[in-house]
């Protein structure tokens, strides 16, 4: 993990002006066409959940912007973005993840059934993973 000078950023004014907010959050929701995956997923019989968040994640370990995180009033740029998924158990409760990302779609996918396992294994109302 690298510091990211803020005094020398072209984003400093933007940091400044979120930092100050109550809850300086906002989200994004556009249309993708997941055709090719969803048959990727079925072709090779895999998860499609798996394909996709493995996709979404490989896009966001290609911008470094995205690769940014606030840790006490510093910016940090990871050099890996991981995942987190909420899961769904047979007593119809959910935990928390934390999914190892690998650039390899097969070991992501092995990442993510072992977490969904330990997950599952769970027996409480709540888990962090």
């Amino acid at each position: 993990m690298k510091l990211l000078d803020i005094n020398t950023w072209d984003r400093k004014q933007h940091f400044d002006h979120f930092s100050k907010l109550k809850d300086p959050y906002f989200g994004v929701t556009i249309p993708f066409n997941v055709e090719h995956a969803y048959q990727y997923a079925k072709d090779n019989k895999v998860s499609f959940f798996g394909v996709y968040l493995h996709a979404c994640m490989t896009a966001i370990n290609a911008v470094e912007n995205l690769k940014y995180r606030i840790v006490d009033n510093t910016v940090q740029i990871c050099d890996t973005i991981h995942a987190s998924a909420t899961i769904m158990r047979s007593n119809n409760t959910f935990g928390f993840s934390f999914i190892d990302y690998d650039k390899d779609l097969h070991v992501f996918l092995s990442n993510l059934s072992a977490e969904k396992r330990k997950n599952r294994a769970y027996t409480g109302s709540v888990s962090t993973g």
